[in-house]
């Protein structure tokens, strides 16, 4: 649309936006965790809005930035509705637009969040018969809006799946069909756990330091829902898309693109409680030395690991050189987001 008003580059516009929607998903993120505890708001923005794939696959024109704000929006709005319903009809309808577009972003989409409904209707009603009896009038009004959003959310999937078949013949698009038709199910399911554990737990030290504060945190977390028995709807949520989408990698074998493209969409979500061993310290001080650690290390990681060592780009010195070498006639119709690209 953007291109049809204003006849900009159709290849830079796809850069910009897509540093438009990282800063966007900083921000989701930074009010996401602030719904858990006000002290994670920071650490987390730091540590999802900036992750390594992500910020990387930010760069790429790709989908990968706009996918991540919609779900992390799209999940702060849920928790917001669950939590305190809608007064106005313009809230309900940006829910359920946010969520559509969310469901229509990426093919597997559909099925996440359809699972997710299901699994979220069926995890407030264990928080309901969990409650004590005088807790019962505050978890009932949560459990019936879950059954009305995901309803209504199943709709919604489903006449996307309609759509789909009725205009192109097929539920999902044919890449789907070609990656999942050319293994059988224990070889994707091998490839899809080999893909998690190099892009989260190997290939440089300093990753497998970041992450083993993401797996504490994480342990932090579940115990702390397991604690209060399902009380906290974001943590639910999160923890639910992330599990799913997990699942959904490891069942489709991983992919064949660099630096985790597929995790790249959840990391603002799997890397939300990384900072939360900052949470245990009292003293402000600490607090703050903690978070600038933090800052600086995924810093490090973003230029030396992945600016150095994995990108298809080039160092800011190097990509000089390459702009002299596209100074040249031939190379005037070509964006100039793309002329420092290694491969290109």
């Amino acid at each position: 649309m953007i291109y049809k008003l204003t006849g900009w580059n159709l290849v830079d516009i796809a850069y910009v936006s897509g540093m438009l929607f990282l800063a966007l998903t900083i921000i989701a993120t930074y009010y996401l965790a602030k719904k858990i505890d006000e002290r994670l708001a920071l650490p987390a923005a730091i540590a999802g809005g900036l992750s390594p794939w992500l910020l990387y696959w930010s760069f790429s024109k790709m989908e990968t930035p706009m996918m991540a704000f919609l779900l992390v929006y799209a999940l702060l709005l849920i928790a917001n509705y669950l939590e305190k319903g809608h007064t106005h009809r313009w809230q309900w309808a940006r829910l359920i637009t946010i969520s559509w577009l969310l469901a229509a972003v990426r093919p597997e989409m559909p099925l996440i969040l359809g699972a997710l409904c299901i699994g979220l209707a069926v995890a407030l009603w264990l928080r309901y018969m969990l409650c004590q009896p005088i807790e019962k009038v505050h978890c009932k009004p949560i459990f019936q809006r879950a059954l009305i959003f995901s309803t209504q959310m199943l709709i919604v999937i489903a006449s996307l799946f309609v759509f789909r078949y009725l205009y192109f013949g097929k539920l999902f698009p044919q890449p789907v069909y070609a990656k999942v038709s050319s293994e059988n199910l224990l070889e994707r399911i091998t490839r899809g756990f080999n893909y998690i554990s190099y892009n989260m737990l190997s290939g440089n030290e300093t990753l497998l330091i970041f992450h083993f504060f993401t797996i504490v945190g994480w342990n932090a977390a579940i115990l702390h829902l397991i604690k209060q028995r399902l009380k906290t709807i974001p943590l639910i949520l999160i923890m639910g898309i992330v599990i799913l989408y997990e699942g959904y990698i490891v069942l489709v074998g991983g992919d064949w693109m660099e630096n985790g493209r597929f995790i790249a969409h959840i990391q603002p979500l799997a890397l939300l409680f990384t900072g939360t061993i900052l949470l245990r310290f009292k003293r402000p001080i600490i607090y703050w030395l903690g978070t600038g650690f933090l800052a600086g290390l995924i810093i490090f990681i973003n230029i030396h690991v992945i600016g150095v060592q994995r990108s298809t780009g080039t160092t800011i010195t190097g990509a000089l050189a390459y702009y002299q070498n596209w100074a040249q006639p031939y190379a005037a119709n070509f964006s100039w987001s793309e002329r420092t690209n290694r491969i290109n």
